[in-house]
């Protein structure tokens, strides 16, 4: 489906949905950046990449859903791919953008900020 019609379709939702505070984390395995969200019913889960701004990079990933325990490859199911911007927007503090989501709204925004120690 042409990226107009998936958005005329969705002229309904909600401009944003910003997401409560949730835990992910960050791995490093070699040049790679992995980050997932840990908790919650939508999980969004990818590989980070370099941009050419050094306060910015691009996140693509795929969308575990419910009870399922990994997320899919990126690309492997088209419905479930995303594709966004993760920022630096303070000392400590991070923005995921991820506009034209599979959900209602016109853009996800997940705001990051480290903590010490995660909750068992």
């Amino acid at each position: 489906m042409p990226l107009d019609q998936a958005r005329q379709g969705r002229a309904e939702g909600p401009a944003f949905e910003r997401f409560k505070p949730f835990f992910c984390y960050v791995e490093v395995e070699g040049d790679l950046l992995t980050i997932v969200k840990q908790t919650g019913s939508q999980r969004p889960a990818g590989r980070l990449w370099e941009d050419d701004r050094p306060e910015r990079l691009i996140f693509l990933g795929s969308l575990a859903l419910g009870d399922e325990e990994q997320p899919r490859a990126y690309g492997e199911d088209a419905k479930r791919d995303m594709a966004g911007v993760l920022e630096r927007i303070a000392p400590f503090k991070w923005r995921l953008v991820i506009p034209w989501p599979q959900g209602n709204s016109k853009l996800d925004v997940f705001e990051l900020t480290p903590v010490a120690q995660q909750p068992q």
